[in-house]
């Protein structure tokens, strides 16, 4: 966990919690004045992704990036519908990709989106078990597979 703070802060982050914290939510909303417009949930937990409607101030929207697993469930209490709150999900960012693609290519290649600091190893085909385990267990920001 704490490579992948060192790595958030070096990729801008300015806070880091454990999402182990008690009282996160209260806490994230103390530090924003009462909550975010945006939340964006990008780890694939039922309780990142109830976290990211509860820090939400009224009428704010939580994303929902990570995919959560099969049989795991989000669970939102029924009256904090009331404060306007909007939930979404994503697939692939909602990418258009025919025109996002050669736009991220173009920034990559000038220097203005640093992919390479988020690719935590280079694996091999054979090795690409190991690499799904990893990610499962959270211990990998991002294998790449290397061929030939």
């Amino acid at each position: 966990m704490a490579d992948k703070r060192a790595l958030a802060e070096r990729l801008g982050a300015t806070h880091g919690f454990a999402p182990e914290e008690p009282d996160l939510g209260k806490k994230l909303a103390a530090l924003t004045g009462g909550g975010v417009d945006y939340a964006i949930e990008a780890v694939g937990r039922p309780e990142t992704a109830e976290l990211a409607w509860t820090i939400l101030k009224r009428g704010g929207t939580a994303t929902i990036l990570g995919m959560i697993a099969p049989g795991k469930v989000v669970s939102l209490p029924g009256p904090s519908f009331l404060a306007g709150k909007k939930l979404q999900g994503s697939l692939l960012g909602s990418t258009r990709f025919p025109i996002d693609m050669p736009r991220l290519v173009d920034m990559y290649l000038d220097g203005r989106l640093d992919l390479d600091t988020m690719v935590a190893e280079e694996i091999g085909l054979e090795d690409v078990n190991q690499a799904f385990a990893k990610l499962r267990q959270g211990d990998s920001v991002r294998s790449v597979i290397r061929f030939g």
